[in-house]
Order: structure tokens, then sequence, then C-alpha cells
């Protein structure tokens, strides 16, 4: 449940950045308006990377049983939950460490 409420504060954190995106992260919002298609498409990566790491975080049982490969004895999947959560943590940790990167 903690981390799900991690996840709920990073979604609201998320959008409160897109309001505010030209006051917060200047260089991001140049970056995403830029008119060469590749910097904008880059800088949607950099926005959207916190989303994914709060899906990981809130729903990591619905990533482990679609995302992860499954055992051919038992059929369950190979890669748990708490592996998606810690992916969750290093995709929060890695945007954090992008997003300040365009600040």
């Amino acid at each position: 449940m903690f981390h799900r409420m991690i996840g709920g504060v990073v979604v609201l954190l998320w959008l409160g950045m897109l309001v505010h995106l030209k006051r917060w992260l200047p260089g991001l919002d140049l970056a995403a308006s830029s008119s060469i298609w590749r910097a904008g498409s880059g800088a949607l990566y950099v926005e959207f990377m916190p989303l994914l790491a709060a899906a990981l975080l809130i729903f990591p049982e619905q990533f482990a049983r679609r995302f992860s490969p499954s055992s051919p004895m038992t059929g369950e999947p190979v890669l748990g939950a708490g592996f998606w959560r810690i992916s969750g943590y290093f995709a929060l940790l890695a945007s954090w460490a992008l997003l300040q990167l365009f600040r």
C-alpha cells in the first residue's frame, strides 16, 4: 500500500509539472516546443518517464502478469511484483535525474 501511495504522489507531482512546465523546467519546455522533431520526441520521453515509474509502483502485479516471462514448469511469472516495484523506484530515480538536467 505504501508503494501505491508514493505512486499516487508521483502522479500528482507529474500533473503539477505539466501544468507549470515553463516555470519549473524551462529547458524541458524549450526542448519540447522545439521545431526539431527528434529533440521534441526526446523531451516527451523525459516528460512521461515519471508516469511510467508511477504505473510500475501502483500496478506491479499487472506488470508481473503481463510482461514477465512465465516458468515452463509452473506457469507462474519469473519476475514477481517485487522486481517491478524496484524497477519503478529505479525509473523514478532516473526520471528525477533527467528532470534535474533540464532545470
